[in-house]
């Protein structure tokens, strides 16, 4: 029967009613070639449904809802997943963070699994949890890390990037980069609150961290969505030149948002700088150019930037003189032989 059996020495597929796991039958003889997989959740119930439901849904990487169906009486139900793109290994690793696995049949896709409530269902909130002084926060909400109820994990993830990072700095990054390495849906709330503590919480050169942020950002800016800037500071400590490409585009779309942190970035993007003075059509992004290369321009900055000192835009004009004196006066040039200027 290629059945592997767990603990549990009478758990079997026998033990199951003739109608209990039909509905997942039935959709095997459907849809086989499609992806199909069935999970008995022992202790689930109209509190925890929804959850458990949702879990499934995102970390087996469906795009359908998965179909539940009530077994009143036996202390449990059936969800049917399909179409998933993930092995009946990968599912099983995906049951057992639900509680303790207790059946698993390969050949018929189905596991059981005794569900584990604490991780679904809601608990009064505790002291430790909410204040930053009490000696046990950061355990309490790294606890709360590893339940399966999103909206727990989301409050705990923000709780933790507020604060500074203290003792167990190195559990905490490593269960944020773990989650962040799963599925995430479609939840850009939950990917962007993981991410934001993973970079108060991991080290600035903590290259496992730099890669999961990158990936992250690149993600959220697929899905136009909003990038934190938080997100970008944390990349530019790393090596990878993409995350000040980054910087660049979302500073184009949003000068004013971004111009102190293309300043904070430094010199390495003057010359994509200059070329947005010398190219954009935007005066709010060539006023915004002007301002940067004051604070991070070289000698080349200074012949782009005096070709603005007599433009017909006021405010860009005043851009560019204030910036070329800052320059000068940063590399020592005397400003009284500006003569032509």
């Amino acid at each position: 029967m290629g059945l592997e059996q767990l603990p549990s020495k009478n758990a079997s597929v026998q033990n199951y009613g003739a109608g209990d796991l039909k509905p997942l039958f039935s959709a095997i003889d459907r849809k086989e070639s499609q992806g199909v997989l069935g999970v008995w959740v022992v202790g689930v119930n109209a509190a925890n449904r929804d959850m458990v439901k949702a879990y499934l849904k995102r970390m087996t990487q469906s795009e359908d809802e998965p179909i539940f169906y009530d077994r009143k009486g036996t202390g449990g139900g059936l969800f049917v997943i399909t179409p998933t793109p993930i092995t009946f290994k990968e599912f099983v690793e995906v049951a057992g963070k639900m509680g303790k696995v207790s059946l698993q049949d390969k050949e018929r896709f189905f596991v059981e699994v005794i569900l584990n409530r604490d991780r679904f269902e809601a608990r009064p909130a505790s002291a430790a949890l909410q204040d930053e002084r009490h000696q046990y926060f950061v355990l309490a909400n790294l606890k709360e890390l590893s339940c399966l109820d999103i909206r727990r994990v989301i409050a705990a993830a923000k709780r933790l990037s507020a604060v500074n990072p203290d003792k167990m700095r190195g559990e905490v990054s490593s269960r944020l980069v773990e989650l962040l390495r799963e599925p995430w849906g479609r939840d850009a709330e939950y990917v962007t609150a993981l991410a934001s503590a993973l970079v108060v919480w991991a080290e600035p050169d903590h290259e496992e961290a730099q890669r999961v942020v990158d990936y992250v950002a690149t993600e959220l800016k697929k899905a136009d969505c909003e990038i934190p800037a938080s997100l970008i500071r944390f990349l530019l400590h790393g090596s990878e030149k993409r995350s000040l490409a980054l910087l660049l585009e979302e500073w184009k779309k949003d000068p004013q948002k971004w111009e102190d942190e293309c300043k904070a970035a430094g010199p390495t993007g003057e010359a994509d700088i200059i070329r947005s003075l010398n190219e954009s059509d935007d005066f709010v992004l060539k006023r915004s150019a002007a301002r940067i290369l004051g604070e991070i321009g070289s000698e080349a900055s200074l012949s782009a930037l005096k070709a603005f000192t007599h433009d017909a835009d006021n405010e860009l004009r005043l851009c560019a003189e204030l910036s070329v004196n800052l320059i000068e006066k940063r590399l020592g040039i005397d400003s009284s032989a500006k003569g032509g200027r």
